[in-house]
């Protein structure tokens, strides 16, 4: 039997979709139209939201709306009221968001598919994927706005969801449920109409766009639409992810290799402060008797609490298909914030991130090893407040059967939108003109924070700690100076830390010190110093720089100035532009992060993609 492609078997991966659980990040594998999903529901009904509530379950808040049955359309009889649960909603302080799940606004008519939950009540089949909205006075219905923010895999032959004439659609989907042909144009509107139409409500947990981010970035958001992210990573906190035993079926390592590598790939970004550590396995606390199967912090395998529809097979397979295919969800995600904080982040609003939490479907193994993987890593992403970057390539793209293979990895629009979100300095945001190259000289082991969380890019750089920096970055991290035995200036003893870094300096011939027996540790280093320091430690004590004969700037003339030549050197090495305004500004003291692009194109330091 030939092997599917990719593309297909991911049909399950985003198993989320045709078959169960409100989540974004729930990938939905569709079902091949609207009237195929009222067959594999359990009950499809239209009906006016009467209210919400939320109330706390286990660790996080579900949401329970009551609706007032108008007509019942396929399947079981719902009777005059019935109650729709879902994940989410916010109680005291506690935030908690599936993606993708609709909220339902009081007064509201909606055409539902559904199956049946706990204690007497509903669940959506698909999420939001398939639910309509009727719109007064038109006897239209069209999609909520959340089906927008699902994961629905491409696959040859579905049908979009579209808008219906509400009195030809609901004969039409009861038909369906018993097996009849589904004709499309019996009740869908034509494009001019569809246009017409508007829908003014408000989707929640709606992706956003954070003001100042690279275009290809999105981020995931409360339900009153602030992005989150976790708080404290820059300062060495941490979040935790643990996965349940038994493992996954089906998984040779039971899913263990897929959490850790998942976690590990996000923590070993070295341009982003992301701390996401893999804290082992341990059996589920889920309370399956009480309909509790998220639990903030774990990836929970095989749907143990059966919160998830069981992956369905999809009959009329496409063009490329070798069988009839199985749809559903393959997994889902929540995560949780605090509902009354906000915190700011590079001058932007953002509310912090508690938890979240993971669960894999049963027979979700169908993805193979390697997609299983990418998956898992994929779902992690989301736990760290990340949505589906505009990017076909990036791992949280909305659809992961649309690039190569990767298993437990992330693309370059991953890391880019990482190093936004966590930037690795708080002061040192991903739009500063160093910010590349400040990575570059943490991650080389060159310099280190000034604090925790912090680099002081505009701090001064003295003449002790630019000798130290010379080195490292001239020799690599690991390297160690002689100890000072005798000290060569009066101001340096040897019991100085620095003493052996200048010591060293001065045996390589890059500096004699600052007159009278002194080497100065205390000064600030000047953009002039700054120039022979740079090339004499690369070159060694031999080179002597052309001469000078034509000014390199305003403020740096050849005729009588020492400096010029070395100034000269370092325009022409690409080390420096000037300070602006065709000057040099040599008397201009060195900051930190001034010095941070002195050493990484001086020395040629990594630096990490854009």
């Amino acid at each position: 039997m030939r092997q599917a492609p990719r593309w297909i078997a991911l049909t399950l991966l985003a198993a989320g979709l045709c078959t169960a659980a409100p989540s974004l990040a729930a990938t939905i594998a569709p079902p091949y139209n609207l009237g195929e999903l009222a067959r594999i529901s359990h009950t499809v009904v239209l009906a006016e939201a009467l209210g919400s509530r939320s109330e706390l379950q286990g660790q996080i808040p579900y949401t329970f709306t009551r609706f007032k049955a108008l007509r019942s359309v396929a399947g079981e009889a719902v009777g005059t009221t019935l109650v729709v649960e879902t994940k989410g909603g916010e109680v005291g302080e506690v935030g908690y968001v599936v993606p993708g799940t609709p909220v339902f606004a009081k007064g509201g008519r909606y055409l539902l598919f559904l199956d049946p939950g706990t204690g007497g009540n509903w669940r959506l089949k698909m999420s939001s994927y398939g639910i309509l909205r009727e719109e007064p006075a038109t006897g239209l219905l069209r999609p909520v706005p959340e089906a927008a923010q699902l994961e629905v895999l491409p696959r040859p032959g579905v049908e979009a969801i579209g808008v219906y004439r509400e009195a030809d659609l609901l004969p039409q989907l009861a038909a369906a449920h018993g097996g009849a042909p589904w004709h499309r144009q019996a009740s869908e509107v034509a494009a001019p109409e569809k246009a017409m139409a508007g829908d003014a409500v408000v989707s929640s947990g709606a992706a956003v766009q954070v003001p100042g981010s690279p275009a290809v970035c999105r981020y995931v958001a409360s339900t009153d639409g602030f992005p989150v992210r976790w708080f404290g990573f820059e300062t060495g906190g941490s979040t935790s992810i643990w996965h349940t035993t038994p493992g996954q079926v089906g998984i040779s390592d039971g899913g263990v290799s897929a959490v850790q590598q998942g976690a590990a790939v996000w923590t070993n970004h070295n341009a982003s402060a992301i701390n996401l550590l893999y804290a082992g396995s341990k059996a589920s606390t889920a309370n399956c008797s009480d309909g509790i199967a998220d639990v903030l912090g774990e990836v929970t395998f095989n749907d143990p609490c059966n919160q998830l529809p069981a992956l369905a097979t999809c009959t009329n397979p496409g063009p490329g298909w070798t069988s009839a295919t199985c749809c559903g969800s393959v997994a889902e995600y929540g995560f949780a914030y605090n509902a009354t904080t906000t915190q700011t982040y590079d001058g932007q609003t953002w509310r912090p991130l508690t938890g979240f939490s993971v669960i894999v479907n049963d027979g979700s193994q169908c993805l193979g090893e390697v997609d299983f993987k990418e998956m898992v890593t994929h779902f992690l992403g989301h736990g760290l407040g990340f949505d589906h970057h505009q990017d076909s390539d990036a791992t949280m793209f909305v659809s992961l059967g649309v690039h190569p293979p990767r298993g437990a990895a992330i693309s370059v629009s991953d890391r880019t939108c990482a190093s936004f979100a966590y930037h690795t300095f708080l002061d040192v945001p991903y739009s500063y003109f160093a910010w590349k190259f400040v990575e570059s000289v943490k991650n080389a082991g060159v310099m280190a924070p000034c604090s925790p969380g912090n680099f002081c890019p505009n701090g001064s750089v003295t003449r002790g700690s630019m000798a130290k920096f010379l080195l490292l970055a001239k020799d690599g991290a690991s390297y160690v100076p002689p100890a000072c035995t005798t000290p060569t200036f009066a101001d340096v003893p040897c019991s100085d830390p620095l003493a052996p870094w200048i010591e060293e300096l001065v045996r390589r011939g890059v500096t004699a010190g600052c007159g009278g027996g002194n080497y100065c540790p205390n000064n600030d280093v000047n953009r002039n110093q700054m120039a022979v320091f740079l090339i004499k430690t690369f070159e060694g004590p031999a080179y002597v720089p052309a001469a000078c004969t034509t000014d390199p700037f305003a403020d740096v003339p050849c005729s009588g100035n020492p400096f010029a030549p070395w100034v000269r050197e370092i325009v022409a090495r690409g080390i420096t532009a000037g300070c602006g305004g065709g000057n040099y500004c040599p008397e201009n003291v060195v900051n930190r992060g001034q010095m941070s692009v002195f050493l990484t194109t001086n020395f040629g330091l990594p630096q990490p993609q854009p």
